[in-house]
Parts: C-alpha cells; sequence; structure tokens
C-alpha cells in the first residue's frame, strides 16, 4: 500500500475514512518558533 497524502483535507475523520495518511508536524512546527522566537527568561 503506498502514501496517499490528505492534501486539503482537514477533517481528521474524514482524512481516515478516506484511507489518507497525514504527517504530524508538530514537533516541527515547536522548533521553527522556537528558532524564531528564542524563550525568555
Amino acid at each position: 500500500m503506498s502514501f496517499v497524502p490528505a492534501l486539503g483535507v482537514s477533517d481528521f475523520r474524514n482524512l481516515r475514512e478516506l484511507g489518507a495518511g497525514y504527517v504530524d508536524k508538530t514537533d516541527f512546527i515547536r522548533q521553527v518558533v522556537d528558532d524564531i522566537c528564542p524563550p525568555r527568561y
């Protein structure tokens, strides 16, 4: 079975019903934000 990206699908339930795959970019987004806005101590 090949990976079928869910382009333009924002509803997780619909994504799963379509059998499409997704990539969780949560950590990537955190790293980008940390690089742009360093933590304030």
